[in-house]
């Protein structure tokens, strides 16, 4: 009888443990999911960021949805506006310009250039919110180009978006002001970093001025912490 007792002490200690430990994983990946893989791989060799680093900004920026769309027109998986696109696509290299072809099946130039039959034709499958904006943005000089339902595809946005923020380390030499920048706008940062109340170098921020841009930041170190752990 203590034997069994014992038995089955030790089987219902062992399923509470797997239950939790289950439980846990799901939350995680949940939290922290691993989806585009191949695009994400795609878009580090091209810009050299490390894969947890893409994974990180996607799920802060979108939750990896490829749809979405935001209140200001940035598009997509990484959150891009058409015009930084556009100007971000012109600087990816011929091995990158080959493999969005490929996943788009179509030519390069017409993947980022689209004729005014072509753009009607974008126009006509958003949805209310998203011509409402793409008008909008149209409207008040937004350079289009690149259209909405482009930056919907996953290998294009995570392309373009990482090739952005690499260019952003380039121009700010440090992770974190680069990825303020990616939030707040380049413009933004610079006129942080000249002031010594935020900066004493004018390379690393000691205050950001935004909340929002403050708690981005945290939250991308928080992803990059779980996304390293599992991106080898």
């Amino acid at each position: 009888m203590k034997a069994a007792k014992w038995i089955l002490s030790i089987f219902l200690g062992f399923s509470v443990l797997f239950v939790t430990i289950f439980g846990i994983n799901c939350l995680y990946g949940y939290l922290f999911p691993i989806k585009f893989q191949e695009e994400v791989t795609a878009a580090s060799e091209e810009s050299g960021l490390d894969e947890a680093v893409i994974f990180s900004v996607i799920n802060i920026e979108s939750r990896f949805n490829p749809n979405a769309v935001s209140s200001k027109g940035a598009v997509g998986l990484m959150q891009l506006m058409p015009s930084t696109a556009q100007e971000v696509a012109a600087s990816l290299s011929q091995t990158a310009r080959a493999y969005l072809e490929s996943v788009n099946m179509q030519n390069f130039e017409k993947i980022i250039n689209n004729s005014e039959n072509d753009k009607q034709k974008t126009v006509n499958n958003l949805d209310n919110n998203e011509r409402e904006i793409f008008i909008k943005n149209s409207e008040n000089g937004e350079k289009d180009d690149v259209f909405v339902e482009n930056l919907k595809n996953p290998a294009t946005n995570i392309m373009l978006g990482a090739k952005f923020l690499k260019s952003l380390l380039t121009r700010f030499e440090n992770l974190d002001t680069a990825l303020c920048a990616y939030n707040a706008g380049p413009a933004t940062v610079k006129a942080w970093l000249a002031n010594s109340e935020n900066s004493s170098d004018g390379k690393t921020l000691s205050k950001i001025p935004y909340a929002e841009t403050k708690t981005y930041l945290d939250k991308f170190h928080k992803n990059l912490k779980y996304y390293s752990s599992k991106i080898k």
